[in-house]
């Protein structure tokens, strides 16, 4: 909004100076393009570290990467892993309570989850914060056992 004032008082100054003295008329509407209010998007791959919660020992990492027209999320747990399936998502927020999940990811199997997302790393980042969580089983889904933001 600042901006657009400062151009806009600088582009009268201009016209005013130009015109001084001479006998064209004085212009009465300035149009001044719209400021962009755009996300700023990463055009390389991100990578964050997931941190224990619930003292499960479980750590890791992920790295979000753009393949085209769809983004790659891969997860690799690198503290104790768990010998069941852990469901993992993409929240909407930050650690260590992110809100609404925004993207299911698939299970953490073995140490690994990989999931390619049917949206752009400009779609995925529309939304301010952004966390992985990283759940303890099936069963117990509402425990978290590893989270991290995402930092663009």
């Amino acid at each position: 909004m600042a901006k657009t004032a400062v151009l806009i008082i600088v582009a009268l100054f201009v016209l005013w100076f130009a015109l001084k003295g001479s006998d064209k008329p004085i212009v009465t509407e300035i149009v001044v393009p719209a400021v962009s209010s755009a996300v700023s998007v990463p055009i390389g791959p991100i990578n964050a570290k997931l941190y224990e919660q619930n003292k499960s020992g479980e750590i890791g990492t992920v790295e979000i990467s753009p393949m085209n027209t769809k983004t790659k999320v891969v997860i690799i747990m690198t503290g104790k892993k768990s010998a069941e399936a852990q469901p993992a998502h993409l929240h909407l927020g930050a650690c260590p309570t992110p809100g609404a999940i925004s993207y299911v990811l698939n299970d953490v199997a073995n140490g690994v989850s990989e999931t390619v997302l049917d949206t752009t790393m400009a779609n995925l980042f529309t939304e301010k914060e952004l966390a992985v969580n990283v759940h303890k089983s099936i069963k117990e889904a509402a425990i978290v056992v590893s989270c991290g933001d995402i930092m663009r």
